[in-house]
């Protein structure tokens, strides 16, 4: 995928250009030092949306490096001018589809936190299939996470939290403990639309550690 930023003036780079992180090559996985000069525990927004919470958590942890994964162009844009706007030098973006991210660009063993704030539930049921959290979602995550990681998902859509415990049901007993997972009425609150009260689903995962641990090629 092109990167969100077009180089017009080498010489003088938009500062928010900076921010994005365009790998040199798509078809290998990054080096945590290709992401970040400096070490420190990295933790992923998996489809970082308008750039809210990742900002925020920066912000808040500047002991931490965040990594927003986006494929909207605008999206990454005017994140990564909120990243300027705020002088943060512990969040980047990546623009890219999540699913590849996953797969083939981030590094093995180099996420302490994943976090997916309310994915698209898809809620007809020709086009569940289309839904993030996947058996094959969890296994590809399971070879990015140190051991000892964390997933964190919030939904608003019940559904589809009740299909997240079946997909963590089925994968738990290897290579994932399930360790807080409700379902949440926040009363007095209310969705833009639907005007109805806000349902916050959160489940939490812990990436198990284990001796016959594998990393998939």
């Amino acid at each position: 995928m092109r990167a969100a930023f077009r180089a017009t003036h080498p010489e003088t780079p938009d500062p928010a250009e900076l921010i994005e992180f365009a790998p040199a090559d798509y078809f290998a996985r990054a080096k945590m030092s290709d992401i970040f000069e400096r070490e420190a525990p990295l933790e992923i927004d998996l489809g970082s949306g308008e750039g809210a919470f990742l900002v925020a958590m920066a912000a808040k942890h500047p002991e931490h490096n965040f990594l927003g994964v986006e494929r909207l162009l605008g999206r990454v844009r005017k994140v990564c001018r909120m990243v300027v706007h705020h002088k943060l030098t512990n969040a980047r973006l990546l623009r890219i589809e999540t699913a590849y991210a996953l797969r083939y660009v981030l590094p093995h063993e180099s996420v302490t936190t994943a976090h997916v704030l309310f994915p698209d539930p898809w809620p007809k049921r020709h086009h569940q299939s289309r839904r993030l959290i996947q058996d094959g979602f969890m296994e590809a995550l399971h070879g990015i996470l140190v051991p000892g990681g964390e997933l964190k998902i919030k939904t608003d859509d019940q559904p589809y939290f009740l299909w997240m415990e079946k997909v963590l049901e089925r994968v738990t007993p290897d290579r994932w403990k399930l360790h807080a997972h409700h379902w949440l009425i926040l009363h007095g609150r209310y969705t833009c639309k639907a005007r109805k009260p806000l349902c916050e689903a959160c489940i939490v995962a812990d990436l198990c550690e284990w001796p016959e641990k594998t990393v998939p090629a």
